[in-house]
């Protein structure tokens, strides 16, 4: 599941909206809960080409917004400019992520963390980033970019019970986060090579006021080390 919060999506259908009939497919599976307000954006008529939706908003709008159309795709030189849009609408305004891949196939799992981790890494107004499930390492990779310097919860819970790859870049995208960041979680994650802290610099995270690393192998030394001396309760909590 990919959810992105609503002043987002309103963002995204009106970009996707822009595309016109060039839209060809659309894909909005395990995307959570779209809320009328959003959908009120597109406006009637506008995807008479798309022959293939999945997921949200299939049933209940495709008459209205396709005209109960399922014509063949035609090519169009729309339909790059239309995903530029989007990904430039994201950049600006998509302030939270929340993956959850627990009970997918295995074969979506990969296409919904690459899919969800894309959006999170092109935008810099990043607040929340939360994810559930296994991910593979090439979603991971996909936040190699990523900068967010306003970046202020995280929840990693388990995410690396099992495996360690893809812990370095998700742990240097939190980083840039700096003293922005006061709530992370690392439950569970105990497959975190230690070289994944080690490249962080001295007192990145100095208002971290919830950091809850059972069982990760970490130092009280090093966590010290990245808060600028702080100590926490071995439930996460700061001890004042």
């Amino acid at each position: 599941m990919v959810v992105l919060v609503t002043h987002a999506l309103c963002q995204v259908l009106r970009a996707l909206s822009s595309a016109g009939a060039c839209l060809e497919k659309l894909n909005l599976k395990n995307c959570g809960c779209i809320s009328p307000e959003a959908w009120s954006v597109v406006p009637e008529g506008c995807w008479t080409r798309l022959h293939e939706w999945k997921g949200q908003g299939a049933d209940e709008h495709r008459d209205r917004l396709c005209g109960g159309s399922v014509e063949a795709p035609v090519a169009t030189e729309h339909a790059e400019e239309a995903r530029h849009e989007v990904d430039k609408v994201l950049s600006k305004t998509l302030r939270e992520v929340i993956i959850d891949c627990r009970g997918l196939p295995q074969e979506d799992v990969k296409k919904h963390a690459v899919d969800g981790f894309h959006m999170a890494a092109g935008t810099s107004v990043l607040e929340i980033f939360w994810v559930r499930g296994t991910v593979p390492i090439q979603a991971w990779r996909e936040l190699s970019t990523a900068v967010w310097p306003k970046l202020r919860e995280v929840d990693l819970t388990s995410c690396f019970q099992d495996d360690g790859a893809g812990a370095s870049e998700v742990l240097h995208a939190v980083a840039s986060a700096g003293a922005s960041l006061t709530k992370l979680s690392l439950l569970g994650c105990m497959k975190i090579p230690a070289e994944a802290f080690v490249a962080i610099p001295d007192c990145t995270w100095s208002n971290l006021e919830y950091w809850n690393t059972a069982g990760v192998f970490i130092s009280h030394e090093e966590k010290a080390r990245l808060t600028g001396g702080r100590k926490y309760h071995w439930r996460g909590d700061l001890l004042r």
